[in-house]
């Protein structure tokens, strides 16, 4: 599945003309990223009765992100002040 998303976001960049090198480094970046959580995630399932307290912080971080994402998006005047100054 990963690797799906991997090509088809590979071929998205290239094909539509937009190959920028930041956009490589951010699908690199975002890949080593989703390596390094699974990682993660494996080794505290590996240390079981310790490891539950690690998995329930990092999805109380990860909610919290998705909660400041979704504020930021929605938030009309961040984007004002981004466009205008």
């Amino acid at each position: 599945f990963l690797w799906t998303i991997l090509f088809l976001t590979i071929r998205q960049i290239v094909f539509e003309g937009a190959f920028e090198m930041e956009k490589v480094a951010y699908v690199l970046l975002a890949i080593v990223a989703l390596f390094w959580l699974a990682g993660m995630f494996l080794g505290m399932i590996a240390a079981f009765p310790i490891g539950v307290v690690g998995i329930i912080g990092t999805m109380g971080i990860g909610l919290l992100l998705i909660k400041v994402i979704g504020e930021r998006i929605s938030n009309e005047e961040d984007d004002y002040y981004s466009r205008n100054c």
